[in-house]
């Protein structure tokens, strides 16, 4: 049953409030309290009198600057760092992983620490879910650096054995040409299959010198190959991961530069 001014009118005993049982909280600070009596309408001609006690409080920024902005921030520039690890080291991914789950858990520590509410998202944690997306994004690149950096070593794997099996061929068509050479109708002179023969590897050149290269034919087989056309040309995959290395870095570091300062800059002016 509500009672109207005409029956209950509360009437404040102190001026303001009283802070006798206040006890200083480590992560707030009261700044101000007011006590103000009013008497509010509930339609007709009744109204209600009510006591109305307003506290004004401010977040200390120590506690929050130590023990949560500043960790994010170090792990998110260590997440940056991620394109300066070479790809041999083989810990360019897991690497990225491992501040990408560091920045999991400190997210999941804000959130719990504040109301759950979806009509008024905290900066803090716009800052958190930024710097997570951009921890995805540096793991997503870094697995396409690796990527290309072993593409270059299978391209060239391949074009190894298809070097391989071509100079196999080759060798192959090399015996049949001197069999048949030797098989000669019995008409032809010995002299004469021999010539046949000799004139399959170079005139100047024997037989066993054509099976077996010499010093400086494996020197310049390379050289010879490339001269020949034998090999085409190897892509440079790794040559484009650094690339990619090195613009990722620059982009994503302006971009953890330019978050990280708006939301400092908002922080202090809130």
């Amino acid at each position: 049953m509500r009672y109207s001014t005409q029956y209950l009118q509360f009437i404040a005993a102190f001026p303001n409030i009283s802070l006798n049982y206040f006890i200083t909280n480590g992560e707030w600070e009261l700044q101000s309290t007011e006590l103000i009596i009013r008497n509010f309408s509930t339609g007709g001609d009744s109204a209600l009198s009510c006591i109305q006690m307003k506290f004004s409080l401010k977040r200390r920024p120590a506690f929050l600057i130590l023990n949560i902005i500043l960790p994010v921030v170090f792990l998110s520039f260590l997440n940056i760092l991620v394109f300066v690890i070479p790809v041999e080291s083989g810990e360019k991914i897991g690497y990225g992983i491992t501040v990408l789950l560091a920045l999991s858990v400190f997210m999941s520590i804000v959130s719990g620490m504040l109301p759950r509410s979806s009509l008024n998202m905290p900066n803090v944690t716009i800052y958190l879910f930024f710097l997570l997306f951009l921890s995805m994004l540096t793991v997503i690149d870094s697995i396409i650096i690796v990527y290309l950096h072993h593409k270059e070593g299978e391209e060239t794997t391949h074009q190894k054995v298809k070097s391989q099996f071509r100079g196999l061929l080759s060798n192959v068509t090399k015996i049949r040409n001197v069999v048949s050479a030797f098989e000669a109708p019995e008409t032809d002179s010995k002299q004469d299959s021999a010539r046949k023969v000799l004139s399959l590897f170079g005139s100047n050149a024997s037989l066993s010198d054509s099976m077996q290269p010499s010093c400086d034919e494996k020197g310049n087989k390379r050289a010879t190959e490339m001269k020949q056309g034998e090999l085409p040309k190897v892509n440079k995959y790794k040559l484009i991961g650094k690339h990619i290395d090195l613009v990722s870095f620059v982009i994503f570091l302006l971009l953890w530069l330019a978050a990280t300062l708006g939301f400092m800059l908002d922080m202090a002016l809130s």
